[in-house]
């Protein structure tokens, strides 16, 4: 049976959202009888963006996925990119590295964008992907309020974008069936829950006072740079399904910086 290219992309990317949960699945697709991995020209493009912490294990499951091609990885930090060479240094053809996200966008030869990089960037740059004609997995959590998220769902709908945000782990077995016997009643009524987080803190945590590694060559292109500003329809909210406070924030003038570029900049 013909599969066609929205429904290869949302298996490869289910695929990756379950690996990238710490959870191999037990068949795929590409493991049914008579089933066979994509060719060249059938693979999915991707780019892994910001790879100095979760971006690494984005890194590490789409160069394992037989159906995905890594040809970029961007992260401002270029040890980054350099401390994970050893993993595609045998590769014929190794992913570029890229240093500024916006260049990445221009890429005709990236099909679907993975984002690893700080929280308060995850709604920015999906809605820059999705503008750029991405499609979109982005780490938890996806936006910095309720209002990006809502901002990043109309712009999905409004061009017919994937974007999917890697919260897996509410669906994994054993959270499901903790839930389920929390909601079931057999602790009792709760009033209180107390959430624990044990992960160690890094080191890089602190440096607030460190440079970050930019180089000066980007620079002029950041001042200049400003994102894609697709063409509204003359009736907005219907075309989006949405009701009167419903039109994508980054909906503005061509030319200007949208509200969530401007958010981004006053917190700089």
């Amino acid at each position: 049976m013909p599969v066609s290219r929205r429904d290869f992309v949302e298996n490869a990317l289910s695929l990756a959202a379950v690996a990238l949960a710490g959870v191999r699945p037990l068949a795929s697709a590409a493991a049914e009888p008579g089933a066979r991995s994509a060719g060249p020209s059938e693979k999915i493009r991707v780019a892994v963006i910001g790879v100095n912490g979760r971006g690494g294990n984005h890194l590490g499951e789409w160069l394992a996925n037989p159906d995905a091609d890594v040809v970029a990885i961007c992260d401002v930090d270029p040890a980054a990119y350099e401390k994970h060479r050893r993993l595609f240094k045998d590769q014929p053809h190794p992913p570029e590295y890229v240093p500024d996200f916006r260049t990445l966008l221009d890429r005709k030869d990236v099909d679907v964008v993975s984002i690893a990089t700080p929280n308060h960037w995850h709604a920015l740059m999906a809605v820059w992907a999705m503008q750029a004609g991405k499609d979109v997995y982005v780490e938890k959590p996806c936006s910095h309020n309720v209002e990006e998220g809502r901002v990043i769902v109309q712009w999905a709908r409004k061009l017919g974008r994937m974007c999917q945000m890697g919260a897996q782990s509410r669906s994994t077995t054993g959270m499901r069936a903790t839930i389920d016997f929390v909601q079931s009643g057999k602790i009792g009524d709760v009033k209180v829950a107390q959430a624990i987080c044990y992960k160690r803190p890094l080191a890089t945590c602190c440096a607030a006072s460190q440079e970050a590694p930019l180089r000066l060559a980007l620079e002029p292109h950041h001042r200049q740079w400003r994102p894609r500003q697709p063409e509204p329809s003359r009736n907005r909210q219907s075309s989006l399904g949405l009701g009167q406070a419903g039109t994508p924030e980054t909906c503005r003038e061509p030319g200007r910086p949208s509200g969530l570029y401007r958010q981004r900049r006053r917190r700089q």
